[in-house]
C-alpha cells in the first residue's frame, strides 16, 4: 500500500511540475519569464515587447498560439489586442539582430515569425526558440519595463511559463467567424479563376 501511495504521490508531483507546451487553439496565453514578469505588447515607437508586471485583465498580454500547419511543435504568436504577429525583427541590417517586434502581416522569411516551444527537464518553464535564429527568447535585466530581446541561450533568463487567460466567447466566435470569411473569399477567388 506504501508503494501505491508514493507512485501516485509521485505522479502528482510530476503533474504539478508539468509546464504547458502544447497551447491549444482560439485560447490566449500570459507568457511570464522567470522573473514574474509578462511579456507585453507596449505600443512604442520602436514596436518592441517589455517586460510587465502580470495582469490578466490586460489584453497586451494576451497572445494565441496558431499552430503552424504541417510542423509538429511549431507555432506562430499573434498578439490579441491587434492580431500582429510576434517576429524576429526582418530588418534588411544586421546591427538589429537581437530584436522581437509586432507585425501586421507575416515576413517573406517565414521562419522569423515561427517558434518551437521547448520544455526546460526538471523545471515548470518552457524556453521559446525562434527557428530562424535558433536562439531564444529572454532579458538581459529582470526588472520591470525592460527589453525582451531573441538571442539568447538556454538559461534562467530564457526561461517563461504559458498562463492560460479566459478567453471570451465573443472572441473565438470572432475569429471562427473571421477565419471562416477568408475561406469563403477564397473559395470565390477558386470559383472565378477557374471559370465556374
Amino acid at each position: 500500500m506504501k508503494r501505491i501511495l508514493s507512485l501516485l504521490s509521485l505522479m502528482y508531483s510530476v503533474c504539478i511540475m508539468a509546464q504547458m507546451v502544447t497551447p491549444e487553439p482560439f485560447k490566449y496565453y500570459q507568457i511570464v519569464n522567470a522573473n514574474g514578469l509578462a511579456f507585453t505588447r507596449v505600443e512604442a515607437e520602436d514596436n518592441k515587447p517589455l517586460q510587465q508586471v502580470p495582469d490578466v485583465e490586460d489584453e497586451r498580454q494576451a497572445f494565441e498560439f496558431v499552430s503552424v500547419q504541417g510542423e509538429e511543435g511549431k507555432y506562430m504568436i499573434k498578439s490579441a489586442v491587434d492580431n500582429t504577429w510576434v517576429c524576429k525583427i526582418t530588418v534588411d541590417w544586421d546591427w538589429d539582430w537581437w530584436s522581437i517586434v509586432f507585425q501586421e502581416k507575416l515576413p517573406v522569411v517565414i521562419t522569423k515569425a515561427k517558434y518551437e516551444i521547448e520544455a526546460i527537464a526538471g523545471t515548470e518553464y518552457i524556453a521559446i526558440k525562434n527557428l530562424h535564429s535558433q536562439k531564444y527568447w529572454g532579458v538581459d535585466d529582470g526588472g520591470e519595463g525592460t527589453g525582451i530581446h531573441c538571442d539568447k541561450g538556454l538559461d534562467r533568463n530564457s526561461y517563461w511559463k504559458l498562463v492560460e487567460l479566459p478567453t471570451p466567447l465573443l472572441k473565438v466566435y470572432e475569429k471562427s467567424y473571421a477565419q471562416l470569411d477568408v475561406l469563403f473569399d477564397k473559395l470565390e477567388g477558386f470559383r472565378a479563376s477557374s471559370g465556374m
